[in-house]
């Protein structure tokens, strides 16, 4: 079962192993972080930020070990529920891989931004 815990202070270090796994940075420092646990094991990381009924995801990282096992996807599904918004934005990537798995989930690139993949939420 995929569940969130908040970091704090004595997990930032976990954060940062998740980051390093995949060459990602983590860039923005406020808004809300978490760990991404399966069971007791942690195999990801997410950073959001909700603004006026907007989910702006700012990192999203299933640990290199825990990918291809659908834990991203489930992940996302709980954290969609969780930021109780009506829509999701995050960065298109470089990654084309990474962008596949955003398309697989429902978002599209934002017309005013193509930079941005959106989705809306409907309740």
């Amino acid at each position: 079962m995929i569940t969130f815990e908040t970091v704090v202070a004595d997990t930032h270090y976990i954060v940062e192993e998740m980051l390093k796994s995949t060459k990602m940075k983590n860039i923005k420092s406020f808004g809300e972080q978490f760990l991404i646990k399966l069971e007791d094991t942690y195999i990801g990381y997410v950073h959001t930020e909700t603004i006026k009924h907007t989910c702006h995801i700012h990192t999203f990282v299933i640990h290199n070990d825990y990918q291809g096992y659908s834990f991203g996807t489930q992940a996302y599904l709980l954290l969609e529920e969780k930021c109780h918004a009506t829509q999701v934005e995050i960065n298109v990537s470089e990654d084309k891989r990474y962008n596949q798995f955003w398309e697989r989930l429902g978002f599209k690139t934002a017309e005013s931004d193509p930079t941005t993949f959106v989705k809306t939420i409907l309740s």
